[in-house]
């Protein structure tokens, strides 16, 4: 989770090593180094010093906080379902039903319900896109731009201008 100010909090990790390498379009942070388990941490702090080039780029994808507590199995599930979603063939009715799996085993899994309601809409369910979009809002706190932005696409889409302009602003906040 990550506060206000930027710092990060994470929880529900198990005893081990983990590597953070925070990474800034056009910068790079310094590489830490933590061990949970024998020794408690109360805090860790990384700084931030600028690149020599604008290239520089970290090893990996970016990946959140909420992201790194989602159980393997789920994301698993969510991972099929996109490869389902996004193949030349797509098979939206199984996309669905590897996403529903994944938000079964990690219930705060927004970004599952997000895909959902992409895989609903494409399935010409409206209302069910719309329902799964709403809750991967909620669930968020209004806080993932994907959800966001696709909701307001579709409420627009629908000619409900006034209803999509909440969402509108959430995101320009989100982003």
């Amino acid at each position: 989770m990550s506060g206000i100010t930027g710092e990060f909090r994470f929880s529900g990790l198990v005893s081990g090593d983990y590597r953070m390498l925070p990474t800034k379009k056009a910068s790079i942070l310094s590489t830490v180094n933590v061990t949970l388990g024998a020794t408690s941490l109360s805090s860790v702090s990384v700084g931030l010093r600028p690149t020599e080039t604008s290239d520089a780029i970290g090893p990996g994808d970016a990946i959140s906080a909420h992201q790194l507590s989602v159980p393997e199995r789920a994301r698993d599930d969510f991972d099929k379902g996109m490869k389902v979603l996004i193949a030349p063939q797509p098979d939206y009715r199984r996309a669905l039903s590897l996403f529903e799996r994944a938000a079964k085993v990690f219930p705060d899994y927004y970004e599952a319900y997000t895909e959902m309601g992409v895989a609903h809409q494409h399935l010409g369910e409206g209302a069910e896109a719309e329902k799964a979009l709403r809750k991967s809002v909620e669930m968020s706190a209004s806080r993932y731009p994907d959800a966001l932005f696709l909701l307001s696409e579709m409420l627009n889409d629908e000619g409900r201008f006034a209803d999509g302009e909440g969402f509108r602003a959430a995101m320009r906040s989100a982003g």
